[in-house]
Order: structure tokens, then sequence, then C-alpha cells
């Protein structure tokens, strides 16, 4: 299997790792809002980020030693080290971006729409 496909599943497996944590996350949220109480997720976010860690851990490792059917012990730690301490990282960078952009730019297009459709010359009201 060539490297680019090896080190393509392994941050796909981290970004399951973070999206299993997120579910989590969400799932924990809800039931404490059906209880009636409120759920702090920066109260949490030590835990959420050692759960996305060692998921990520075990899921590279797993695949490494199983899939890959790499032998060589140091090899297998120092890269299931380098995926599962990127866990931070690509959860910054790709699922904070992708929610927090998406949401911001849904919001723009719906304030655009929304401006421009209450206007009486939506043409000279265009950015």
């Amino acid at each position: 299997m060539p490297e680019w496909v090896v080190a393509l599943i392994c941050v796909a497996i981290v970004i399951v790792a973070i999206l299993i944590t997120s579910l989590v996350k969400v799932i924990m949220k809800k039931v404490a809002e059906k209880d009636g109480g409120t759920f702090d997720c920066k109260k949490w976010e030590y835990l959420y980020g050692a759960i996305s860690f060692l998921l990520s851990a075990a899921g590279v490792y797993c695949f490494l030693t199983f899939f890959v059917k790499m032998t060589d012990v140091n090899e297998i730690i120092k890269t299931t080290a380098l995926y599962a301490g990127s866990v931070q990282t690509i959860y910054l960078f790709i699922v904070q971006l992708i929610r927090k952009g998406g949401k911001g730019l849904f919001g723009l297009i719906l304030k655009l729409f929304t401006s421009l459709k209450t206007s009486k010359d939506p043409i000279k009201e265009l950015p």
C-alpha cells in the first residue's frame, strides 16, 4: 500500500474519532437538556480531547498493525503518536472551521437574502 494512502486513511481515522467524540458531546448535551438542566461543554473539553486522542490512537494502531501489517514497533509507535497527537489540530482546522465557517456563511447568505427581499431596489444594494 502506498505511503500516501496510509497517511490519508490515518487522517480519516482521526477525523472519525473526532466525529464520534462530537456525537457523544451532542448526545450528552441533549440528555442534559431533556432532564431540564444545562450542559457546559467547555467544562468537559479536556475529557473530550482525551477521548478523541485515545480513539484515534487505538484506530491508527489497529490499522497499522492489522491492515498495513507493519511490524516495526518503533515505526508503529511513532506513527500512532503522530496522528493521535494531531487530534486537536485537525479538530481546530477541519471540524471547527467547517462548523463555524458554515454557520457564518449560512448566516451571511440569509442576511443578504433578507435585506434584498425587503429592499425597494435590490440591484443597488448588492455588495
